[in-house]
């Protein structure tokens, strides 16, 4: 019979004892987990269990029992005690199924208790070449050895035994994966619905998608690379973060070891596109829908493009199924509360046309930080917009063919979290999407970070370590405020429309003085093109706009030097384009007020607190300039 090298046998009864005489419900607790890992050789001894026996037991009533089994009683651990007669160890047939065995036994009235014999340690540290080697600072905690306070402190959790569960599954929607890679074989690619056999046998609409489906291609090969590892590195790092197997003393250790993840491939070579990465969502939903299978959170290190409704959509249609979308905040330096990223940007309480809200926001923007704390300069950021920081920088993981490598950037940085989602839910059952959302931005709330202080929502980094109590309770809902109506103006910056105008300028006066009219605390100039059709305009940016608006006035007032045609616009973030308020007047030199309320679904207009106003002036012949003394917003919320 083949025996795990560690621990040895003196030690193994050991702590078998030691467990059956400290209580029950410890016991009580591994015995419930036992089938889905009963017959890993990396979690329990093969071919072997423990049996208890009720007290009223014969010697003929045990030994019929074994016989079911065909079991072998090697060693009596435990003299009867707590209700049973002895707690034995047995062996069972070589090949034999340590689940099937239990089962088996545990439908006899005679036997207490059957249970695999589970491999103990007395910490479940990593003994990965990458970790114990210092190269794995992202998995490190300041408690660890090696130890970096910046890491996730996800080998913190480890040493606490919370390793994961192979019940919790994510998705990984990138480029495919090398599911066969010796580090990932027993955890990534898996989707136990559908062997293949030719037929759908989960009825999603995917044929022989076990280790998930390839929509770039449209198959259900999810690994291109070949033993050159020429292809689908990117996408097999990002499982290894997430998921790769820990404690195997190989390679390297993902962030919760015994996650199954999914992989839908729609990058290739060239990119992908979001046709394909709508598809890739919805096959998730779907997943989880069709299958009840406790899918937590997607993976979506990936970005770039504009705004899409239909992959909002699909996004909100996983919020309401129950499935986190982590997403990259992206390489380009930049503020994303400016300038959006995509998927990153998106928020799924924020409903379409086509698709209502979800009562949650469950996307999850993820900023990169070094192993010093730092912010890399290419990290992009946002106050409002990127939730939190994690390990991007120099990222050692999985690639193929069964090798390993570094990578920077946002995409190592999200599959920290997401692995840290699974992680938390394994310890949490129970918790829903928004629940482990909430623990995961708390738990970087309580580890504020220089760097990230006014460039994240949370202002800190992922701190797994404070998620092992099962995290911080939701805090209640606010209660809701009084009907408001107030009066907002653009900040102290405005904005040129386009580069083809002549000059122009914008001067902020400052506060007024009590008593003064309110109307005149803002001023703009601005001159038209010097050929063709001239035009003026400008627009200005509202900041601290509520998404929850039931009335939204604009107010302009201002003057051309020569009689010109002027509109009042809005911009639209849902199609990405300008709202027209009402129709255009003619204004001269004699100011004019255009006031004009905006119809429709008035959050189409508001993404992140940011609201965009235009003023503009069109003219067929000669240039001329417009100036304006009041750009101004009047909104009531419930």
């Amino acid at each position: 019979m083949q025996k795990n090298a560690i621990p040895d046998r003196g030690t193994r009864i050991g702590i078998a004892t030691l467990l059956a005489i400290t209580g029950s419900g410890f016991i009580s607790s591994v015995a419930a987990a036992a089938p889905p890992a009963a017959d890993d050789p990396r979690r329990a001894a093969e071919d072997e269990l423990i049996v208890a026996f009720d007290p009223g037991a014969s010697p003929a009533d045990r030994e019929a029992a074994e016989d079911k089994v065909h079991a072998v009683r090697e060693e009596r651990l435990v003299p009867g005690s707590r209700g049973t007669d002895s707690v034995y160890r047995v062996d069972l047939p070589a090949g034999a199924s340590n689940a099937t065995a239990i089962r088996t036994l545990e439908r006899d009235p005679d036997v207490a208790y059957a249970e695999p014999n589970w491999l103990v340690e007395p910490t479940a540290t990593s003994n990965d070449p990458y970790y114990t080697g210092g190269s794995l600072w992202g998995m490190y905690g300041d408690a660890t050895s090696p130890a970096n306070q910046y890491g996730s402190h996800a080998g913190e959790a480890w040493a606490a035994g919370h390793l994961g569960s192979s019940s919790t599954y994510v998705g990984v929607i990138d480029e495919g994966c090398q599911w066969s890679h010796p580090d990932l074989d027993g955890n990534v690619g898996r989707n136990p619905f559908d062997p293949v056999d030719g037929s759908d046998n989960d009825g999603n609409g995917y044929t022989d998608d076990s280790h998930g489906w390839n929509f770039y291609d449209g198959n259900n090969n999810v690994y291109y690379g070949g033993t050159s590892g020429s292809e689908d590195d990117h996408g097999t790092h990002v499982n290894g973060t997430i998921a790769a197997e820990g404690g195997n003393a190989t390679g390297v250790a993902g962030v919760s070891w015994n996650t199954q993840t999914v992989c839908a491939k729609f990058l290739g070579p060239g990119g992908g596109y979001t046709s394909d990465a709508i598809l890739a969502v919805d096959y998730f939903t779907r997943l989880k829908q069709t299958n009840n299978a406790d899918l937590i959170a997607t993976n979506n290190s990936w970005g770039g493009g504009g705004y899409s409704q239909g992959l909002h959509d699909a996004i909100i249609r996983g919020a309401k199924a129950g499935i986190l979308f982590v997403a990259a905040a992206g390489n380009d330096g930049r503020d994303n509360d400016s300038t959006a990223n995509w998927p990153s940007n998106y928020d799924t309480t924020k409903g379409t046309t086509t698709e209502n809200p979800a009562n949650y926001d469950a996307v999850i923007a993820v900023a990169a930080i070094s192993s010093s704390g730092s912010r890399p300069s290419w990290s992009n950021y946002g106050a409002t917009s990127v939730d939190l920081g994690a390990p991007g920088s120099s990222i050692n993981s999985t690639l193929p063919y069964n090798g390993y490598g570094s990578y920077s950037g946002t995409s190592m940085a999200t599959p920290h979290v997401t692995g840290a989602a699974a992680l938390y839910k394994s310890m949490n059952p129970d918790a829903d999407a928004a629940t482990v959302k909430n623990a995961i931005l708390e738990s970087a709330r309580n580890t504020p970070t220089s760097s990230l202080n006014g460039r994240t929502v949370t202002g800190g980094r992922l701190d797994i370590s404070k998620l092992q109590s099962g995290g911080s309770p939701p805090p209640p809902p606010p209660p809701p405020p009084a009907p408001t109506t107030a009066m907002a103006y653009p900040g102290g910056t405005g904005l040129l429309e386009n580069s083809g105008l002549r000059s122009g300028n914008w001067t902020y006066l400052g506060p007024l003085s009590p008593g003064a009219n309110p109307d005149d605390n803002r001023y703009y100039a601005v001159n038209s093109t010097s050929s063709g059709t001239r035009i003026s305009s400008w627009y200005g940016e509202f900041g601290g706009v509520p998404a929850d608006l039931t009335k939204l006035d604009v107010l302009y007032r201002g003057k051309n030097s020569r009689s010109a045609t002027q509109t009042v616009a809005i911009w639209n973030w849902v199609t990405g384009a300008w709202d027209q308020l009402g129709g255009a007047v003619s204004v001269s030199g004699s100011e004019a007020t255009l006031s004009r309320s905006v119809p429709g679904n008035l959050g189409d207009y508001v993404l992140n607190g940011t609201l965009r106003v235009r003023a503009r002036a069109t003219r067929s012949s000669r240039s001329f300039y417009s100036s304006g003394d009041v750009l101004r917003i009047v909104f009531t919320r419930p």
